[in-house]
């Protein structure tokens, strides 16, 4: 892949760079997408001003990148950082949703108790004197 607009270099077969606008994905949507691709190359991360992180990562030795990896590695930093806003927008319902659950849970696992199930020593406690 060519120079795109000064957003991907390729040094050589085995290394690239990206300059990656932070206010656009944000650091927490680089950092997943460099994550996801450190099982087959290694990555260092800088600044290279207050709105851009270089991103340069070389392949591990006797792994191989795939002839397309800057593009698929565009793409996931656009995949991640949708990931960062769908949970921004369904965080809440689905805290609710698991709150929920489980006070509902609760609810039904007392209510089959009598009101003498307090009593029984199910672990057989009064059992071990002499601990």
């Amino acid at each position: 892949m060519p120079v795109l607009n000064g957003v991907v270099s390729r040094f050589d077969d085995e290394a690239f760079q990206f300059v990656v606008n932070c206010k656009l994905y944000g650091t927490g949507a680089i950092f997943k997408t460099c994550y996801a691709f450190m099982g087959n190359c290694y990555v260092y991360l800088d600044f290279e001003d207050d709105d851009h992180i270089k991103v340069i990562i070389k392949q591990k030795e006797g792994k191989h990148l795939p002839p397309n990896f800057a593009e698929e590695f565009l793409n996931e930093l656009v995949n991640q950082r949708l990931r960062v806003d769908i949970n921004l927008e369904t965080g809440k319902i689905r805290e609710m949703l698991i709150a929920k659950a489980l006070f509902t849970l609760d609810i039904h696992e007392n209510s089959s108790e009598s009101s003498d199930d307090f009593n029984v020593d199910i672990l057989k406690i009064n059992q071990l004197k002499g601990i």
